[in-house]
């Protein structure tokens, strides 16, 4: 019997476990078995570095962006505010035109 395991984020060699006999009656086969197992979990370590590597930096994109867009949300949020108080002045003027225009009866 032969068991191996490694967790993805460690950078300890597998753990490996094999059964007396199988070290004693199969020992090249054993090696072999070793080897090729090592050579795996090695290139799945390191696809596994790298995929955590690729979503920390698609994360720090995200963020760049989503701080642009705050940026761009916060401008629009000011630009709105400005253009109310406008609006605002605008209406208060024509009111007051208005009940100038009624008390006097005149037109302007």
């Amino acid at each position: 019997m032969y068991v191996a395991a490694q967790h993805p984020n460690s950078n300890a060699p597998f753990y490996h476990f094999a059964s007396s006999r199988l070290r004693t009656e199969g020992a090249k086969e054993l090696m072999d078995i070793h080897t090729l197992l090592s050579s795996t979990m090695s290139i799945l370590s390191r696809a596994h570095k790298r995929d955590l590597i690729d979503l920390l930096k698609a994360k720090a994109n995200v963020e760049q962006q989503l701080a642009a867009e705050q940026a761009q949300l916060a401008q629009a949020q000011r630009e709105l505010a400005r253009v109310q108080e406008e609006l605002l002045n605008r209406n208060t003027l024509i009111a007051d035109l208005s009940r100038a225009v009624s008390v006097d009866g005149t037109q302007v």
